[in-house]
């Protein structure tokens, strides 16, 4: 049996879709693939946390201070919406979380996390409410489950029903997120503070342009690009339009313009930092319009 989940942004638009294959035996297969493209080429460079909630087509909807249930996973979303529930689903996977994107809609609303009953859906969800209460939202904890694993899915097969569910959602209490160790960041073997740096990483999508040619695709925030580091079909090379690194989802190199100069060009940090210098063109820079 195959079931497709499609995932659409809040206007409605089909962003991807989720297939679910039920092998003989029981056997469980799922995959990515782009609307109307080849299923080998999965989500043609996107990665799941760049996916809008799963059912955000639904939110325009939904009225301001509502409460809206957040669940893991595509089937235990929809169980929710058997019963009625305003409810949306994250589609990462336990092991990553959506973007600001796909979790600011939900800024308006009562939010009601419901973690699948293991440590990894406790974790998911856990990062799910920091990344809300850091965007200025807030969150409750919804608890319920008596084998690991269980979800809102297995909440209805036992037997639950609306009553009961809004009895657990208003019994949901604050998630209450304890602040993260500050991140030690390494440092690059050249001054971050150093003007003429800071003003050279800006070039990064000027370098990669002119190397690599037009983007495939792009929208308000990246651009994309078939990686110059290893073969493929699909743009998976990433440059972000707000901070200036690129990483590749693909192969995952990353850098800014520096590493990746040294890696395509084989120019020194000196000699690029002098080529990339706001004070002279970007056409000296050797490949680029030489």
């Amino acid at each position: 049996m195959r079931t497709v989940f499609r995932i659409r942004d809040i206007s409605g638009e089909l962003i991807a879709e989720h297939v679910r294959v039920v092998l003989p035996g029981g056997k469980k297969n799922m995959y990515w693939q782009s609307p109307g493209c080849d299923p080998r080429d999965g989500l043609m460079g996107l990665s799941t946390p760049d996916l809008p909630l799963y059912g955000s087509e639904r939110i325009s909807t939904y009225t301001i201070g509502q409460t809206v249930v957040v669940t893991e996973g595509e089937k235990a979303t929809e169980a929710l919406w058997s019963l009625g529930i305003a409810a949306l689903g994250t589609v990462t996977g336990a092991s990553s979380v959506p973007g600001e994107d796909a979790l600011s809609p939900l800024l308006p609303f009562d939010v009601v996390l419901w973690p699948d009953h293991d440590e990894a859906g406790d974790r998911h969800m856990t990062r799910v409410a920091a990344s809300l209460i850091r965007l200025g939202g807030r969150a409750r904890r919804l608890t319920w489950g008596h084998e690991k694993g269980d979800d809102a899915a297995d909440f209805i097969e036992r037997g639950g029903t609306r009553v009961t569910a809004d009895l657990l959602v208003q019994g949901a209490t604050p998630w209450v997120v304890e602040p993260a160790a500050p991140i030690r960041m390494l440092r690059p073997s050249y001054r971050d503070d150093d003007t003429r740096v800071n003003a050279a990483k800006t070039h990064l999508v000027e370098v990669v342009s002119q190397k690599l040619g037009a983007p495939k695709r792009q929208d308000s925030r990246s651009m994309w690009w078939c990686c110059p580091f290893h073969s493929e079909r699909s743009a998976s090379f990433k440059v972000d339009l707000r901070e200036p690194f690129y990483r590749c989802f693909g192969c995952d190199a990353r850098g800014d313009v520096f590493t990746f100069l040294r890696e395509i060009e084989g120019l020194a940090f000196k000699d690029a930092l002098g080529e990339l210098s706001p004070r002279q063109a970007l056409g000296g820079i050797r490949g680029f319009g030489a």
